[in-house]
């Protein structure tokens, strides 16, 4: 009877551990319990290289990411959220091409509008400028609705449209006094 007993117990115990039992826990324990810039930079910027790129470096990244709403979950799939973009970056290593435009700064119409993640980088970075965009304030979702919006988003897009402006604001987060001219409705470097 006790040698039963003991392999029940032992039964019970490797069972636990081969389903995962306590190893969860940690895993669970481990991941970031909301969505974080550093989290979303840090996947962003190694998911979305070359012709997925979407912000220039790491720092420019981080700035970006400090005018999104965090969220409060990783697992988001459709809000302009920090939490939106770092579960469609975290996807994006297994398809760069499918899943970069949706985490990057203009959401790719998946997190949120391109717009609202415009509008929301354009909001905190040029918000310390003596002389601020007309595409800063209430007007923001107004004035970026005229931009033509179908040339996707990319590092360095040139044009009069909201790519070239979206790439600008985010060139702002590190260098407000010289970009947060370019996203205004009469960009003369966005034409």
């Amino acid at each position: 009877m006790r040698i039963q007993w003991l392999s029940f117990a032992l039964v019970a115990v490797l069972g636990a551990t081969a389903c995962g039992g306590d190893d969860d826990t940690k895993a669970d324990a481990a991941a970031p319990a909301t969505p974080s810039c550093t989290s979303y930079c840090t996947t962003i910027m190694s998911a979305c290289t070359g012709a997925n790129a979407q912000y220039k470096d790491m720092a420019q990244c981080t700035a970006s990411c400090a005018g999104f709403t965090v969220g409060t979950k990783v697992d988001d799939t459709k809000d302009n959220t920090v939490g939106c973009r770092e579960y469609h970056a975290t996807a994006a290593k297994m398809n760069a091409t499918v899943h970069c435009p949706h985490a990057g700064p203009s959401g790719g119409a998946l997190c949120g509008t391109p717009c609202e993640g415009f509008c929301s980088i354009v909001q905190k970075v040029c918000a310390n400028e003596a002389t601020k965009p007309d595409t800063f304030g209430a007007e923001c979702a107004t004035k970026c609705a005229a931009f033509e919006a179908t040339t996707p988003f990319k590092v360095e897009a040139t044009g009069n449209n909201l790519a070239c402006r979206t790439y600008h604001a985010t060139a702002a987060s590190v260098d407000a006094k010289t970009h947060c001219a370019h996203v205004a409705s009469a960009s003369t470097t966005c034409m």
